[in-house]
């Protein structure tokens, strides 16, 4: 069977920060997102592990969960998932029918999505959904939902500036967009005006504010384990699959989001709670896809991203030399992501993202130069891949990020890659 919809023609018409369009088509379906218990993830990055690690965590309790979450690496049906398994084929296409009459003229791609996932949910009887996301919050397709059990906001920087506003300040507003009326939110917002921001919010909605650091703590030891106290949980010794010092924050923020589903109803116990954080994965993040040389692949796509990268990288792998196949979107500050990662390559393959938005790699080589670290391009991301392989040797590191779409364009074309054709690897 053949979707009636051409998501190609929906791409084209890109992004549109407004809600009217997927509030009249959600109407038309009868409002499926009010029919399940929500959790809503937004910020800047850890959006995607939050998310995953919430819902695994739902997911060992014996409950139906549904994840909706954003960008793809290789097909949109990976984007909608229930209880750990992406929609199929088919049950993607007959959803799309079922939609397709009500489809308001200007529906874009990533509405359409959202309202076929909030609408598959529901066909599923999921009991919780965990949805993520896709830019800002305040005026995203995904702020639909009116009363999600609890928001979470992971943290904020400068991103999406033509959308969100140059200032924090602006970006935490539109990101905060998400806490309702007498709901919950959950931060690791650190800057002390981003937090006042989202303070600010909770106080004029009456919501509850939930801050890392201070309502709830996590303690990380040597062995890469951590302890866990929230609102009344203390758990010790917990342990993750995805490695990385910024995965325990995403796991605490989790931890805490699931203490209020607790306390409205949804009990999470301990033996889910470590059950799902062990099991929880999330492709693209801190992904080894091969070892001798050691291949690592992570969507790093703004500044903070590649600055949590970077330290995980160094705390987490011994290595002899650090080469980079980087590729990014023209759209983000790739400038200060290559500021980062430029004083500590021995060198890089620029590569393109399969993307419209994909930033020309000629345009990078300038800034290599510039810190004399030699560089190419090779605009194919699976031939640039296999050209780092090549060039690494021996004890050697080679790190694949800059965009979610980099890697996409790696697992499509590369056949030992292909949609459920490869492995997730943990660091541990």
């Amino acid at each position: 069977m053949v979707s009636p919809v051409d998501l190609s023609r929906l791409k084209e018409r890109g992004v549109q920060l407004q809600l009217d369009t997927v509030t009249t088509l959600l109407r038309r379906l009868g409002d499926p997102q009010e029919r399940y218990r929500t959790v809503h993830v937004g910020g800047t990055n850890g959006k995607g592990s939050a998310a995953a690690f919430v819902a695994s965590m739902v997911r060992e309790t014996g409950r139906s969960v549904g994840l909706y979450t954003s960008p793809h690496l290789v097909t949109e049906r990976e984007r909608i998932a229930v209880n750990g398994a992406m929609i199929s084929r088919e049950d993607f296409d007959d959803a799309a029918r079922a939609l397709e009459p009500h489809l308001p003229g200007e529906t874009t791609y990533f509405e359409f999505l959202t309202a076929l996932a909030f609408h598959y949910f529901h066909l599923r009887k999921v009991d919780c959904a965990v949805i993520e996301v896709g830019l800002g919050g305040r005026l995203d397709a995904t702020n639909v939902l009116l009363h999600p059990d609890v928001a979470i906001v992971t943290n904020v920087s400068r991103e999406h500036e033509r959308y969100l506003g140059r200032r924090l300040e602006d970006i935490a507003r539109e990101k905060g967009g998400i806490v309702k009326r007498g709901g919950t939110l959950v931060t690791a917002a650190s800057q002390p005006a981003v937090r006042a921001v989202l303070r600010g919010i909770c106080e004029e909605r009456r919501s509850r504010f939930c801050l890392l650091g201070k309502d709830f703590r996590i303690r990380s030891s040597r062995s890469g384990d951590f302890s866990y106290r929230g609102l009344r949980a203390d758990f010790r010794n917990l342990s993750l699959s995805m490695a990385g010092a910024h995965q325990a924050r995403n796991a605490a923020l989790a931890l805490c989001a699931v203490e209020i589903l607790s306390e409205k109803g949804l009990p999470v116990d301990e033996p889910a709670v470590r059950r799902g954080l062990k099991k929880a994965v999330v492709p693209g993040r801190m992904e080894i896809l091969r070892r001798d040389p050691t291949v690592v692949a992570d969507g790093a796509h703004n500044p903070a991203a590649v600055s949590v990268l970077l330290r995980a990288l160094k705390d987490r792998f011994r290595f002899r030399r650090l080469g980079f196949v980087f590729g990014v979107l023209a759209d983000k500050d790739y400038r200060a992501m290559l500021g980062r990662i430029l004083p500590v390559a021995d060198w890089v393959i620029f590569s393109r993202p399969e993307s419209e938005r994909a930033l020309d790699p000629e345009t990078l080589l300038p800034l290599a130069r510039k810190r004399s670290v030699p560089a190419r391009v090779v605009p194919d991301p699976a031939e640039a891949l296999r050209a780092a392989v090549g060039k690494a040797g021996s004890g050697d590191l080679v790190c694949v990020t800059g965009s979610l779409f980099l890697l996409g364009g790696i697992y499509r074309r590369d056949p030992a890659f292909q949609e459920g054709g490869h492995e997730i690897s943990s660091v541990r």
